[in-house]
């Protein structure tokens, strides 16, 4: 018997609402994510990606404004109407999220040695200073971070872009999370850095058998990172499966139109090809 996804979504939906009018932001959204697995979400920027993740541990305005339904069962355990006190153990406990924006993640008042010590009190069991001390600076050399006790001490602005992320993540790894959601976490970063950020989810996964909901818009790093790919286009779930077949055969108009944006060494194009053109394909008077 194959064993119980990590992660089953059903029909999950999130729509907004203000003044008076009702804005779907997605719907229907369902996939499995198992234990070790890389499962990226690609569509480009208002296709409902990020809002169906942050869904998951209601990081969403409350109620009347934003109306979260359907089925998230991480574990075993529904997430979806979950009462706010065990949600919050599960929000970085069990779920921890590396957002593509570090430097409005963190507080800039306080270091980011207290920071991550502050997650660690938060979501395991209680321990002393010297030895929370230990597990920061612990979390950072995980990361790469070559001095962590002098990034421990320092402020978020008096970091790089490249290692505040490193940072964020070593924060997440800090809680011993099941699954780590990575919400476009190169979009900062200049190509060298992207290429070291990914490499590095890459090798957490390998070594800690962690989960990772990778949320993007470029199918380039989908190709050498996931194992999966889930394509969403206007809040809807369009194409879904694996890596290898997704790039090889895609089926649908949208998901060839965001792998036909993928620029190619040696192809010259005089005009770039745009989501319009592939969609055009599906239309019924095309």
């Amino acid at each position: 018997m194959a064993a119980s996804p990590l992660l089953r979504v059903r029909d999950l939906s999130v729509r907004f609402l203000s003044g008076g009018e009702e804005t779907v932001a997605s719907s229907g959204v369902a996939f499995d994510l198992a234990a070790g697995e890389i499962l990226a979400v690609v569509g480009e920027s208002g296709s409902g990606k990020s809002v169906s993740s942050l869904a998951l541990t209601r990081l969403l305005p409350p109620e009347p404004a934003c109306r979260v339904s359907g089925s998230a069962v991480l574990e075993g355990r529904e997430l979806i109407g979950l009462p706010d006190r065990e949600l919050t153990q599960v929000r970085g406990g069990r779920i921890a999220y590396i957002f593509q924006e570090p430097g409005t993640s963190m507080n800039p008042v306080y270091t980011v040695g207290f920071q991550i010590a502050e997650a660690i009190r938060t979501h395991r069991a209680p321990m002393a200073k010297a030895a929370v001390r230990a597990e920061v600076e612990a979390s950072l050399d995980a990361v790469g971070i070559r001095e962590p006790g002098r990034v421990a001490d320092s402020y978020p602005h008096e970091l790089s872009g490249g290692m505040l992320q490193r940072a964020m993540i070593a924060m997440a790894l800090a809680c011993q999370p099941r699954l780590l959601v990575a919400d476009e976490p190169t979009t900062a970063l200049d190509v060298t850095i992207q290429k070291q950020i990914m490499e590095l989810l890459a090798r957490i996964r390998r070594e800690r058998g962690m989960a990772i909901l990778l949320i993007t818009h470029n199918f380039g790093i989908v190709a050498n990172l996931a194992d999966n790919v889930l394509v969403m286009h206007r809040g809807q779930v369009v194409e879904q499966g694996p890596v290898a077949r997704v790039m090889a055969e895609p089926r649908h108009p949208y998901t060839r139109g965001l792998i036909g944006c993928i620029p190619r060494l040696g192809q010259r194009r005089r005009r770039l090809p745009t989501l319009e053109d592939s969609l055009r394909e599906s239309s019924p008077s095309a």
